[in-house]
């Protein structure tokens, strides 16, 4: 009970802090969760270790941070694309006969965000919610080339790496070459995936659809075949999120 009380606090203080155009400071804050100062303190502390807020320069106050930034764009991002996302899979599914996903860019790794799986007893199995690499997966070598993700940055973050930054880099410039991305049995063992960005025009991010599977139905002579139904696709997604912005503006 103790620890869900901590939550809500810590849920109301953030609340307090995003809606104020100035900032809130501790003793502020203690007095709008009608607290002690040392337990505002305390959240403050929490909130800004995990970056949801940050001390405004030269100030004693607080605003949101960079994370919640990204949270609430993220929430947008998958907000908007699961107006689409099913229909686009199950097209993909149908024209290429592979298990088909959308993948979102999350805290430097790919978020399985939605899936349409093929009626071949030969599948891969993805689940929604599956965090993988960016660096060995085809939807994430897309997030990671269009979203300007500086390499030496994912790589400190990353120490145990197998693959080299310079191959890793070519894999980028081949990838604006094409459109298009592979993952030749990187991430897992006899399958290959191909994918494509979806541009989120108005929101400076991209996200990436893609099929998987079994290298001996994908095999390299049908790569340029499927690359383009998968671009084509990824582009009419984009085409529909940009007429929600412009709806919107």
């Amino acid at each position: 009970m103790t620890e869900i009380k901590t939550l809500s606090k810590g849920l109301k203080a953030l609340k307090i802090i995003s809606e104020s155009d100035i900032g809130i400071g501790t003793t502020e804050l203690s007095n709008c969760l009608s607290t002690d100062k040392s337990s505002a303190s305390r959240i403050i502390k929490t909130l800004e270790k995990q970056e949801f807020i940050r001390k405004k320069n030269d100030s004693r106050k607080y605003v949101i941070g960079s994370k919640l930034f990204s949270l609430t764009n993220l929430t947008r991002i998958v907000f908007d694309l699961s107006q689409f996302s099913k229909a686009s899979l199950i097209d993909l599914v149908n024209k290429t006969g592979e298990c088909a996903h959308i993948a979102v860019l999350c805290e430097q790794r790919a978020l399985y965000f939605d899936k349409h799986d093929t009626n071949l007893s030969l599948k891969v199995d993805h689940p929604i919610g599956t965090l993988a690499p960016l660096h060995s997966t085809a939807l994430g070598k897309i997030l990671i080339t269009y979203n300007h993700i500086n390499l030496y940055d994912y790589y400190s973050k990353n120490k145990n790496l197998t693959k080299d930054i310079t191959v890793l880099s070519s894999e980028i410039e081949q990838v604006k070459t094409h459109g298009y991305s592979i993952d030749d049995e990187e991430y897992e063992e006899g399958i290959r995936c191909i994918a494509a960005p979806i541009y989120h025009i108005y929101q400076d991010r991209v996200s990436a659809i893609g099929i998987s599977g079994p290298t001996k139905r994908i095999k390299h002579d049908k790569i340029n075949y499927l690359s383009d139904i998968i671009v084509n696709i990824a582009k009419d997604i984009s085409l529909n999120l940009k007429s929600i912005y412009e709806k919107n503006l």
